[in-house]
Order: structure tokens, then sequence, then C-alpha cells
């Protein structure tokens, strides 16, 4: 889209509006702005996204229930899926929270393992994938766990 930068030739943030087509909820984005340019470069990073980018904050104005079914889409707050305890939440996107315990991490605590360490664990990798395809089931989200998207 397009938005203002006028006074902001320092290095300054624009707020933009955003309207999310797949969620229909509004959202607020703080991007860094230069010289009335978008920032590119900077020091934020997403573990498992490589590189780093400018940091632009975002603000959900109403970020519960972003699948249409509120914010625990499976109407529980706790649950078992593939044996491991589980809570599905939706909070601007649907996200499943796993107890770390009762996955096999070769020893490792999750706390301390990095993404590709976890990739190198086809087992908890394949457990983690079943657990996500079925929480999206659950959520209403797929109508079976092979139609999840990859």
């Amino acid at each position: 889209g397009i938005f203002d930068t006028q006074g902001k030739e320092n290095h300054n943030n624009v707020q933009v509006r955003v309207w999310d087509l797949n969620t229909q909820k509004l959202f607020h984005a703080q991007v860094p702005v230069r010289n009335g340019e978008p920032e590119i470069f900077g020091d934020a990073v997403i573990p498992g996204v490589p590189g780093s980018g400018a940091r632009i904050e975002v603000q959900y104005k109403e970020p519960g229930g972003t699948a249409g079914r509120g914010l625990l889409p499976t109407g529980e707050r706790s649950e078992e899926i593939e044996g491991v305890t589980c809570s599905v939440v939706d909070s601007s996107l649907v996200c499943v929270f796993v107890n770390a315990e009762e996955v096999d991490l070769g020893g490792h605590r999750l706390e301390s393992i990095l993404a590709p360490e976890l990739d190198a664990m086809p087992d908890a990798m394949a457990l983690l994938e079943r657990i996500r395809r079925e929480a999206a089931v659950r959520a209403g989200i797929a109508s079976s766990a092979d139609s999840v998207p990859v």
C-alpha cells in the first residue's frame, strides 16, 4: 500500500494500518523509515529464518479468533494429540504449544536446541508435524490431516 512518509526524513516509524484478508483482522505495523523510504536493514532476527532485517512491530487490535473459533479454537485449554499434551491457541494466528518434556529430543533441552538441530531429528520432526496437522483439523482449519498445507 501507500503511506505518507512526510516529515520522516530522519529515522522514524510510520504506522501502517493493515487489513489481513486471511484472518479478517485489522493490525497496525510500525514500519521504520529513513529519508522517506522503508528501512530494510537492521538487527532484528527470527529464529529459523536466515539473516536479519529492520524490526517491524505489529499490534493486533483483536488478535483472538482469526480462524473464526475464538482464542481456543478446539474449545480446550489443554488436550492430548499423538500422546503429547498440547494447547491450540489462536492469537493472531493458530499455534500449537506442546509439552517439550513429552517429545524425545535426544537428550536436548528444548530451550537450548537450535532449529537446524531440531531439523536433524527426523522422529521428533515427524511427531511435531503429525501434531500440527491434527491440531489444524481440530481447530477447523482443515477437513483432514492430509489436506493441511506443508
